[in-house]
């Protein structure tokens, strides 16, 4: 057997469990109550969670209600919207269901016709309509409206009548109707134009109920043009509620939790269809908790006003509650699910008591026993040759038992110890690790006599020798460079490789000249080079350039700032036992290095300070304060 209890959720269109009529009852005539008293009622159906039964309360309604009034549910556009065409879509969709044992005829039949009665009975009542048989013709109207607007009928004089004289009557009927009703004349034209179409064709035409949702919903329809479906819903809803009532109800209104906006369009739109239609009644069923969070923060005080005029509260079920609730779905097997469940709890709710008993249910089908399985029987043939052997007889198989040792053995057998599961996972025995690796050791190569080690290398000092290579034509032009005077013994200038990066030099341990005479500049004095050096005749300017130094006969060395500087011969490479050659300082400015594209930036480096050369006037006054002392003191 299926599970009774696998559906704890109920539709409104769709009940899932059968109608408990014990099941929030106080609530339920309530609701009836504000209903059938015939003036519309705005009525919130609260509970305090979900799963109280708010929709199985609504769809318990719908079935009781359903000959008597029509109830619409409002599907919210994308959850948050309310629109007038979806809902005025519903109600037409029901009120052209066929009514069983009518012959084809619909609900809207038989609204049709009895509108057109409401409408002619005070113009048969004033005269305006002559008739005949008055009396007859307004007991007809009042008691059989169906019968007596039965256009399919000919012997029907009133149906026949008014389908002869329909577009003189019109105006007449229409204008009693808006009256009655509160809508607007020229909706109500409208509206009693299109059932009385709708009315006179025959009832098992096919295209009838087609052609009818075509004029109202099509691309030519006057709502999609001028007026909106919400108008030509709530005039539609102001003529029906004059012959059965009709009930709106919002439900599933979670999807407004956190939309405040979307909750008060919503809310605004039905109180407005509610105002203006005053027959028809709308619930909006709602949790507390959306409530708090949807509706209370924007609501006006207005709108909120009208919402908690009538509240329908949804309390906890009883512990009676609950079982009828159990027994309706289970039958004969609710004690076995009783045995199971704890109702004396204070929170019962249809939901949670639903699943407590689907809980339960599988529980108990779970821990049912299964049946033994009996011995097997088997026909076996007789003896052979045995004439009288009974074939049909059936055999009973025992099960061959195998002929050990143990079987004659007076002492019992051991028992067997049953084998662990999941067994133990296998070790392979494997070599360890030491073992497993080979170990190379290095040899040592023995030593020969007579055969003596090589000498160790000794590195040569490096010898100082002028670039291989000469000048590049485009070098900048030399710059005397200054150099401070130092009394310390020369030493060989250090002359770096072409293959280095080039770097101007550090010069150390040059010789200083004596400092220049009075009034005469200096040879040494740094000289700014500029971009273009132009061409000077050596007789008459003097050189900037310093020439390099020559040796008199004691060893000194002579240097004068006015010579050319000689250019210098290569240097032959140092013979062998010989004692290095030193090289004389040259005194020419070093070359500036040549940028090279692939080097970055480099900062320019700071130029070194020049000294101060001796200046005339302070010699002067020094030989006189000379003079003066030596005169003094003589």
């Amino acid at each position: 057997m299926p599970n009774p209890f696998g559906t704890t959720f109920e539709s409104l269109e769709n009940p899932a469990g059968p109608v408990v009529e014990s099941v929030h009852e106080a609530p339920y005539r309530r609701l009836c109550e504000l209903i059938d008293s015939g003036e519309g009622q705005l009525i919130s159906l609260r509970a305090l969670r979900a799963g109280y039964g708010k929709t199985m309360l609504l769809s318990r309604l719908r079935e009781k209600k359903k000959g008597s009034m029509t109830v619409v549910p409002i599907h919210l556009a994308d959850g948050r919207r309310v629109e007038g065409e979806r809902i005025l879509e519903e109600f037409l969709t029901q009120l052209v269901e066929g009514v069983p044992g009518l012959a084809g005829l619909t609900k809207l039949d038989l609204h049709a016709r009895r509108l057109f009665a409401h409408g002619l009975l005070p113009l048969v009542y004033s005269g305006e309509v002559p008739s005949q048989d008055k009396e007859g013709a307004l007991d007809s109207l009042r008691e059989r409206p169906t019968e007596a607007f039965d256009f399919h009928n000919e012997g029907a004089a009133i149906a026949q009548w008014t389908k002869s004289q329909f577009e003189v009557l019109l105006p007449r009927l229409s204008s009693v109707l808006s009256k009655a009703s509160g809508a607007t004349g020229r909706d109500t034209s409208y509206w009693i134009t299109l059932l009385f179409q709708f009315a006179i064709r025959t009832p098992n035409e096919p295209s009838r109920v087609g052609d009818l949702i075509d004029t109202v919903f099509g691309n030519e329809s006057r709502f999609r043009s001028g007026a909106g479906f919400l108008d030509g819903l709530g005039s539609f809803l102001n003529l029906i509620t004059l012959v059965e009532p009709a009930v709106l109800v919002l439900d599933e209104v979670d999807g407004l939790s956190s939309d405040c906006d979307s909750a008060l369009r919503a809310t605004s739109c039905l109180v407005s269809l509610w105002e203006s239609s005053p027959r028809m009644s709308v619930i909006i069923s709602v949790n507390d908790d959306v409530w708090e969070s949807a509706f209370a923060p924007r609501l006006p005080l207005g709108l909120r006003d009208r919402l908690e005029d009538v509240v329908i509260r949804l309390n906890p079920l009883t512990a009676a509650e609950a079982r009828s609730l159990i027994a309706v779905r289970s039958g004969d097997d609710t004690e076995k699910v009783l045995r199971h469940l704890n109702l004396d709890s204070d929170d019962l709710y249809p939901r949670g008591v639903l699943r407590a008993a689907r809980e339960a249910w599988e529980k108990r089908n779970s821990k049912e026993e299964t049946p033994k399985v009996e011995r097997q029987e088997e026909r076996v043939p007789g003896p052979v040759g045995n004439p009288s052997a009974d074939f049909s007889a059936p055999a009973v198989v025992e099960p061959i038992q195998e002929v050990t040792p143990a079987l004659f053995s007076m002492e019992a057998p051991a028992a067997q110890p049953k084998p662990e599961y999941p067994p133990k996972a296998v070790r392979r025995a494997a070599i360890p690790r030491r073992f497993d690796v080979q170990r190379i050791r290095p040899e040592v190569a023995p030593v020969l006599e007579g055969f003596a080690a090589p000498p160790a290398l000794v590195a040569q000092a490096p010898v100082n020798q002028p670039p291989a290579f000469p000048e590049p034509a485009s070098q900048a032009p030399l710059i005397a460079a200054p150099f401070a005077q130092s009394t310390e013994p020369l030493a060989p200038a250090a002359i770096a490789s072409p293959f280095q990066v080039s770097e101007t030099p550090a010069l150390q341990g040059q010789y200083a000249p004596p400092p220049a005479r009075p009034g005469q500049p200096s040879p040494f004095e740094a000289a700014q080079a500029p971009a273009q050096v132009p061409h000077r005749v050596p007789s008459q300017e003097e050189s900037p350039f310093a020439a390099p130094p020559e040796l008199d006969d004691h060893g000194s060395l002579r240097v004068s700032p006015f010579d050319p500087a000689p250019t210098q011969a290569p240097i032959a490479p140092p013979q062998a036992g010989a004692p290095p050659t030193q090289v004389p300082p040259v005194f020419a400015a070093p070359v500036a290095p040549t940028p090279s594209p692939f080097e970055a930036n480099r900062a320019p480096q700071e130029a070194p300070r020049q000294p101060e050369a001796p200046k005339a006037d302070s010699d002067a006054i020094d030989e006189l304060l000379r003079q003066f002392r030596e005169h003094r003191d003589s």
